[in-house]
């Protein structure tokens, strides 16, 4: 009768990891702005939007969207 052959459980483990990973992709860098530019496309997007969609119908929300910076930055930037 012949045995079956010894396998490493080290080997097993790393062709399973290997196999089973699934491979993120990196998120794309965005250059970083000027600190100059970053200050004044949130105003220029702002005066876009108001003019739009009128002062009392504009939020921060879509502000921060339009130009593509998160909520709290401008907050950070022009108060609360």
């Amino acid at each position: 009768m012949r045995r079956a052959p010894k396998l490493r459980l080290r080997s097993l483990r790393y062709r399973n990891k290997v196999v089973n990973m699934a491979r993120k992709k990196k998120p794309e860098k965005r250059p970083r702005l000027a600190a100059a530019w970053r200050r004044t496309q949130p105003v220029e997007v702002g005066r876009m939007v108001f003019a739009e969609r009128g002062y009392e119908a504009t939020t921060v929300e879509e502000i921060a969207e339009r130009a593509g910076i998160s909520k709290p930055i401008v907050y950070d930037h022009f108060g609360g």
